[in-house]
């Protein structure tokens, strides 16, 4: 049966105290997320960043994907 999945995941981009990037990937973030509480949830990673060695915020989005099947079965 064909089905449309529609699915969505917020990157988040991070300095490390080396200069690299490193990227957290959280699936599904609730719809209504805007930038103030996407920062402040970042700002929240580098306080505890000493862990990963994460220096400072670089930047963050929201990426969709949405997955059309084909309906092979029934051919």
């Amino acid at each position: 049966m064909p089905r449309e999945l529609n699915e969505s995941t917020l990157s988040l981009y991070f300095t490390k105290i080396d200069g690299s990037t490193t990227k957290f990937d959280v699936p599904a973030p609730k719809p209504s997320l805007n930038s103030a509480e996407a920062r402040t949830q970042m700002d929240a990673i580098v306080a505890i960043g000493g862990l990963f060695d994460i220096a400072a915020v670089k930047d963050a989005g929201i990426t969709q994907r949405t997955v059309s099947d084909f309906d092979v079965e029934s051919m």
